[in-house]
């Protein structure tokens, strides 16, 4: 039988500790996806509620990890005394893809509720980029996967080829609104998924709309890709 060491006694604690921490981020991804889903199909739930409950879910990362943050800087005042010595990318990884996934979700629903506001007041010359803009939304709807799945890249694909990067368009948007973000208080660990689930996606943005000749309704980014 082999001895056990004290060294080897702590590195199996701490990988139980952390395999408890990754446990416990899978039952709230679990939990935010119930919550979102609860109300059925996401295309055929309200827009704003929806929108609602998908940057709760960014909130619950967010607390989530400021307070493992506060545990750990707490903990660090004591250094003879237990300390999280964890792989945050093994705890987090999957709830930052989660948030990721959430992310693009705010951006396209949000989208879609700026353009039924806009469909409301029949602006003139704007029938072929309503068109445009209808087509793509009736073309995801069309999709087989489910929009929550991270775990299938399909959707991220279908993103990007509708929504081909645009760094002035971003710009303009961000200059103009402030969209959800999450902070983070664990420094960043380098590590083989850090690439994918930190990388900066794509905005899916608005084309600017002719100026309207009887309504004050305006949109906050270009979308250039609609006019094509």
């Amino acid at each position: 039988m082999p001895t056990l060491t004290p060294s080897s006694l702590l590195s199996r604690r701490t990988c139980r500790e952390q395999n408890l921490f990754r446990k416990i981020t899978e039952q709230m991804i679990a939990s935010c996806r119930e919550s979102v889903e609860a109300g059925g199909n996401l295309w055929e739930q309200s827009t704003p509620e929806l929108i609602g409950k998908l940057r709760a879910c960014l909130e619950t990362n967010a607390q989530y990890q400021a307070s493992y943050g506060q545990m750990r800087t707490q903990l660090a005042e004591t250094p003879k005394g237990k300390q999280f010595d964890f792989n945050e990318n093994v705890i987090f990884g999957k709830f930052d893809l989660f948030c990721r996934r959430v992310e693009k979700l705010v951006d396209m629903f949000t989208t879609v509720e700026q353009f039924t506001a806009l469909a409301r007041h029949n602006l003139e010359g704007m029938d072929g980029l309503m068109t445009n803009f209808w087509a793509i939304v009736v073309d995801f709807k069309r999709k087989p996967y489910e929009l929550l799945d991270f775990s299938l890249n399909q959707f991220d694909r279908d993103y990007l080829s509708s929504t081909p990067t645009s760094t002035s368009s971003r710009a303009r948007c961000r200059a103009s609104s402030t969209p959800p973000s999450r902070t983070s208080p664990r420094p960043s660990t380098p590590s083989a998924c850090s690439s994918s689930c930190r990388c900066n996606p794509p905005s899916f943005t608005l084309p600017p709309p002719p100026p309207p000749t009887s309504s004050p309704t305006t949109l906050c980014c270009a979308r250039p890709w609609l006019l094509r």
